[in-house]
């Protein structure tokens, strides 16, 4: 029995286009809704089990950098705003950064 993992192939390529999307990701935007979701934009391939885990790792490092600038960028002039990231493992490709604009929602929200 052969227990060796095949190659998957193109996954820096795969990585870099990731990366740069999230890097477009534009906040803000919507801030008369009570929230604002971020998905993972890419395909399934970051939880594919042949993804290295160098690449899961860096994926990880710039959602949270990522969600560090948001905060960072938070308009001053918003009555509320809380930015939050949700890393889901082992399904990375789940994982979201939620903006609240909305108080009552956002402390209702962790009570599901």
């Amino acid at each position: 029995m052969n227990t060796k993992r095949k190659k998957q192939r193109g996954a820096g390529r795969r990585l870099k286009a990731l990366l740069r999307n999230i890097d477009g990701i534009r906040p803000f935007v919507r801030t008369n809704d009570a929230t604002e979701y971020f998905h993972v934009p890419c395909g399934g391939f970051i939880d594919s089990r042949r993804t290295r885990g160098k690449i899961k790792t860096e994926f990880i490092e710039k959602w949270i950098d990522t969600t560090i600038r948001f905060i960072e960028r938070k308009p001053e002039d918003l009555p509320f705003c809380r930015v939050v990231a949700m890393i889901r493992t082992p399904c990375l490709w789940e994982s979201q950064i939620i903006i609240f604009y909305d108080e009552g929602y956002y402390q209702t929200f962790f009570e599901r």
